[in-house]
């Protein structure tokens, strides 16, 4: 059976070859326009000082660095956001060492790298460093996690930008990044996939969520690692002391009710008489209070009403 003339390439890139021809492209095309655009500006402001020829040439010598400076920053603008993802890992690595090159001037070899182990292990750091540390730590990994994501995702719709993560901060249950999307993703569509992102940050679940009611591309993520309510909480009622026990005197237990002990005078059968039934169509008469008569003494007037107390 004939080999394959495909080979499998085991070299590991840290920029995607599809990056850097769409880079040089862009980098071409940021050279030529702004080239031009400079020339024709400074060609047009110094017409007005020299001969328009003269002119044109001095402006093609401007634009010309200016066209440079603009190609190689759209070249280079990959490994500089390279850099930006992975300034936190950078930095610390600066300082470790920086630590290390100043401890070797005053200890030994081993001693030095003991301590630097101890402090990556955070055995050296009293536990609320310890615990701020560790959850500085993963807000590092869930900005990395985020983006792979996120480039999974845009690599499966076969377009779009990679978002900007703006700052994650841990929280009690995990960390919280803010995020600002580009074209090629949507909130409705991470929402969907809230559960890929929890496997793929190594989370229990993943919320997405609006951070503004007037940006539709700013989105909080929410990732939760652990529940805070879970956590076995100490009861104050435990060291309190207990009440003594009430004693329980002894009674007869009660089985049956012995109805020879009642006499029978005692028990007196009550009649019950049935309703009255009233015949149908039959007024019912009901007394009405009587008038009363008016006093001896009264005055009555011409209608029979009492006017003695307006004498």
């Amino acid at each position: 059976m004939p080999k394959s003339s495909r080979r499998t390439s085991t070299d590991v890139t840290i920029i995607d070859s599809n990056v850097q021809r769409s880079s040089l492209r862009r980098a071409k095309t940021a050279f030529i326009v702004s080239g031009i655009v400079a020339g024709v500006l400074a060609a047009l402001v110094l017409s007005s000082h020299m001969h328009p020829i003269l002119a044109v040439l001095v402006g093609a010598l401007i634009a010309l660095p200016v066209a440079a400076i603009v190609g190689a920053a759209v070249l280079i603008w990959p490994m500089v956001r390279i850099l930006v993802h992975w300034w936190v890992e950078i930095a610390a690595a600066s300082l470790v060492l920086a630590g290390m090159s100043a401890l070797y001037h005053v200890a030994a070899g081993p001693v030095v790298i003991g301590v630097v182990l101890a402090l990556a292990g955070g055995l050296l750091l009293p536990p609320p460093l310890r615990r701020r540390t560790v959850s500085l730590v993963w807000c590092v990994i869930s900005r990395h996690r985020l983006r792979m994501s996120f480039a999974a995702f845009i690599r499966g719709n076969r377009e779009g930008t990679l978002p900007f993560i703006l700052h994650a901060k841990p929280t009690p249950v995990g960390e919280r990044v803010v995020v600002w999307l580009r074209p090629g993703l949507s909130l409705a569509e991470l929402q969907n996939r809230q559960g890929q992102l929890a496997v793929s940050c190594w989370a229990k679940n993943v919320t997405v969520e609006s951070a503004s009611a007037k940006y539709a591309a700013l989105l909080v993520f929410n990732i939760k690692r652990h529940n805070t309510l879970d956590a076995a909480v100490d009861s104050p009622l435990a060291d309190t002391p207990t009440a003594p026990a009430r004693e329980k005197t002894a009674t007869a237990d009660v089985t049956a009710l012995d109805l020879t002990d009642v006499p029978e005078d005692a028990v007196k059968a009550t009649e019950v008489k049935p309703a009255r039934k009233q015949p149908a169509n039959t007024a019912v008469y009901k007394p009405t209070a009587n008038k009363p008569a008016a006093p001896a003494d009264a005055v009555l007037s011409a209608s029979g009403e009492d006017v003695s107390d307006y004498i």
